[in-house]
C-alpha cells in the first residue's frame, strides 16, 4: 500500500475540476445557445442542424449529454419516414429551451429553440 501524503489530496478537487472540463470540450464540439450539439453536426438553417450520425445515435449522444431525468423527453412524431422527439430544458437560465431531434428522408437533424427573453413591463 503507498502512502500518497496530503499535498495530493489538496490537489485532488482542482485535478478533478480540470478532468472535468478537458472532458466536457472534447464531449462536443460546438454548441447553439448554450445547447451541446452531437460532435461534426453542420449548420443547415438558423438555429438547424444536421447531425453527422444516425437517428438512433443522435439520442443516444443527448442521452449522456442530457439525462431523462433532468431533461423531460416527448415523442412529437412517429410517422412513416418521420421520427422526432423533444427534449425539454428545465432550466430557465439557459439560451435554450428545448431540442428538437428528428428524422427526414434518411437525415438525422437538431432543431434548437431559443429562449426569447420575456419584455419587460411598462409601467405608466
Amino acid at each position: 500500500m503507498t502512502c500518497l501524503g496530503p499535498s495530493f489530496y489538496k490537489l485532488r478537487l482542482p485535478l478533478a475540476c480540470l478532468l472535468a472540463l478537458l472532458g466536457g470540450t472534447a464531449f462536443a464540439d460546438k454548441t447553439s445557445h448554450g445547447a451541446l450539439l452531437p460532435p461534426g453536426a453542420r449548420e443547415v438553417g438558423q438555429n438547424r442542424f444536421r447531425s453527422p450520425e444516425v437517428y438512433q445515435d443522435t439520442l443516444k449522444f443527448y442521452a449522456k449529454a442530457y439525462s431523462s431525468d433532468r431533461y423531460p423527453r416527448t415523442p412529437i412524431a412517429d410517422l412513416p419516414g418521420v421520427r422526432a422527439e423533444h427534449i425539454a430544458n428545465p432550466n430557465r437560465h439557459d439560451g435554450w429551451e428545448g431540442l428538437n431531434v428528428y428524422e427526414l428522408n434518411g437525415e438525422t437533424r437538431v432543431f434548437v429553440l431559443a429562449r426569447t427573453k420575456p419584455q419587460k413591463k411598462r409601467h405608466p
